[in-house]
Formats: C-alpha cells, structure tokens, sequence
C-alpha cells in the first residue's frame, strides 16, 4: 500500500460530473494509498462547486481541495498549474493521477495505471493508450484527420490524452517545462521523460455535455502541434531543401534544352518561374520561422513551477 495518492482534475462547469466521480475514485483507491489528496482546478466556472461537492467522500483520510483560477484557462494550463500547486503545497502528494472531469477518463482504471507505474519502480509517467473511443462519428473523423496532420508534422502519432499517472519523483521535473503551459502529454514527450503507456478503452460520459466546441478543439489540437515547434521546423527545412533539389534538376533540365536548341513550350517555361518564385517566397518564410523558433529558446519562458501561483484566486480546502 502507498503511503499517499493525489488526483488532479481540471474542471469548467462539470459540478455535476464530479459529483459522481468522487466516491468511485475514493471507493478504488481506498486499497491503495493510505492517504488520498483529490485536487480539483476549477477553470473559472461561472458557477461555484454546490457546498455538498465533498459530502460524498466517506474516508478520513481523504482530502479534497478545490483550486479556484483567477481567470479561464483552458485545462491544459489548468493541468500545468494543478500539478505545480501540488508539487508546492501538498507534502505528501505521493504518485499523481491527472484524469478529466467528465468520467471519460473511468475511475476503476486508476489502479491499472497505479500497478504500471509501481512495476516500473516508480520513476516515470504512465500514460493510458486509448484502444477505442466513444464520441460521435464526425468528431472520429476530424480526430482521424488530426492525426493525419499532426503524423505529418511532427512525425509522431498520437496515442495519449491526460489520463495518466506521475510518480512522485518525476513530478518535480515535469513542473519545469515550459511547453506543459500549451499540452501536457506533448510536453512531457518532448522532455524526454521515460513514459510507460497501458491501453485503456475510453469510457462515455458521465453526464451531461462537453463545454468544448469545435474551434476550441481546433485550438486545443495546434497547441498540442506548436510544442514540436523546433522538431517541425528541422522537418520543414528538410522538405524545403528536397523541393529544391526536384527544381535545380527541373532548370538545368530546360538549361539543356535550350542550348541544345529544343522547343520549350513558353506556358511551361512561365508556370516554371512562377513555381520557382511561389518556392522562394515560401521556403523563406518557413526559415524566418524557424530562425524564431531557434531565437525564442534564449528567451525566458513561463515555468509553471515558478509561476503558477499568479493565477490562483483562492483555495477552497473542503474536507
């Protein structure tokens, strides 16, 4: 049994959710950890958490907090700061699960991560591998062109969301990146931090509906994009210098021709220098940005471990 187990949950108007996923975290981890601390980062709901939220948790050994933000985030960032107060105001945080509000992320999974990690010798991140998802039709298919996307990009594919499980020593590390203020399963990937994954099916929601619509999942996707700013770059620049070689052998193809004297039709010889020049323009666009991507590494970063606590209005501690 663990000495102590915490559980991060972003939240935006999902009172109603985490109503009912509080006594089935404390019902499966009650064999567990001796001390349960469930943390919920309240994303500036419009309306407060009703006052009986922590009447349902039974144990005595359970603590629940809710982190009120000052202003809405996006629970990405929520995350990022969740996991940086816990880091800095709870001493016994032990191993930390962060799982989303709407009960997609089940409950009765968090002993499957548990069991990962404690395999792993506690050192890593343990990330649940979705098998199967259970939105509607038209978001599997804008998800699968994501992927497709982002695969292209970046050159990885996309196997995790939040459901994951932190050990206690990693926690420490995970705070200091910066890019965890955009996404944190990208960010972690781009520390390099040793990550485990278990494939878990994703569960339907609780109840009620998501507050997300689709430009805010649009957003969410090229947040996850832009923390493999510097990989995308390299990629682009690669692409760029191979479009160039296809254009080198093109002119010295038509430079042949015309000096041996053969007829280049002249709507070819135009739609060339047009290519060439629409290739110009754009390969220097994307070296300008990758020049800023490579400039913006000396510049400083928001750190959530140093700077998180901006952004908390005030702590409810409510059992």
């Amino acid at each position: 049994m663990n000495d102590s187990l915490t559980v991060l949950i972003p939240s935006y108007e999902d009172w109603d959710s985490i109503k009912l996923l509080l006594p089935q975290i404390e019902s499966f981890l009650k064999e567990y950890s001796k001390i349960l601390n469930i943390v919920i980062v309240n994303d500036a709901s419009p309306t407060v958490a009703p006052e009986d939220l922590g009447k349902s948790l039974v144990s005595e050994f359970t603590t629940f907090r809710i982190v009120n933000l000052t202003r809405n985030l996006g629970h990405q960032r929520a995350i990022a700061i969740g996991l940086s107060f816990i880091n800095s105001e709870i001493s016994s945080h032990g191993a930390v699960t962060v799982m989303d509000a709407d009960g997609e992320d089940a409950p009765k999974d968090i002993p499957k991560l548990l069991d990962k990690i404690s395999r792993g010798g506690l050192s890593g991140i343990v990330f649940a591998e979705r098998r199967r998802r259970s939105e509607s039709k038209a978001f599997k298919i804008g998800y699968f062109l994501y992927k497709i996307f982002h695969l292209i990009l970046t050159g990885r594919k996309i196997k995790v969301g939040n459901f994951s499980m932190i050990s206690e020593q990693q926690l420490k590390n995970v705070i200091t990146i910066s890019e965890l203020w955009n996404h944190y399963a990208a960010a972690v990937i781009v520390a390099r931090i040793p990550v485990s994954m278990v494939r878990i099916d994703r569960a339907k929601r609780i109840c009620g509906k998501s507050k997300m619509n689709y430009s805010q999942l649009v957003l969410h996707g090229l947040k996850a994009i832009s923390v493999y700013s510097e990989e995308i770059g390299v990629r682009i620049l690669f692409a760029m210098g191979a479009t160039a070689c296809v254009f080198t052998f093109v002119l010295i193809g038509v430079a042949f021709c015309y000096i041996a004297g053969i007829q280049i039709a002249l709507g070819f010889a135009f739609a060339l220098a047009l290519l060439i020049i629409l290739f110009l323009v754009v390969a220097l666009t994307f070296l300008q940005f990758t020049l800023l991507v490579l400039q913006g590494r000396s510049m400083t970063s928001f750190i959530p471990a140093r700077d998180y606590f901006h952004f908390i209005a005030r702590v409810d501690l409510i059992k």
